[in-house]
């Protein structure tokens, strides 16, 4: 189970066992809007306000790549990001971009 906060945490769960506490946590510098697994489930998105897009790897929470999408400097500018593609595309848009970014999942380019 992956779970995000507007208080700029990331948290990743292990529902197979009986823990109170997640298994990682990672933080992002503005607040949280959004998670989503890759389709294999080796990474995970997170999406946070205005333009802020990482991937993680999911076995154990290390930020493995930053998306290089500029920001607005809007604190309600509200960034939503998925896989597409079968996992080869990450599409981001945001509440006040009038622009769709499509980049690859590998490089972020």
């Amino acid at each position: 189970l992956l779970t995000c906060s507007f208080d700029n945490t990331i948290k990743l769960w292990d529902n197979r066992c009986n823990q109170q506490k997640p298994i990682h946590v990672s933080k992002s510098t503005g607040g949280n809007v959004m998670v989503c697994f890759s389709p294999d489930d080796m990474y995970f998105l997170a999406s946070a306000v205005d333009n802020e897009v990482k991937q993680y790897t999911t076995v154990d929470g290390r930020l493995h790549l930053e998306y290089d999408i500029e920001p607005i400097h809007s604190s309600i500018n509200y960034t939503r990001s998925y896989y597409a593609n079968g996992g080869d595309l990450v599409v981001s848009g945001s509440s006040n971009d009038d622009v769709v970014h499509i980049c690859c999942s590998t490089t972020g380019k």
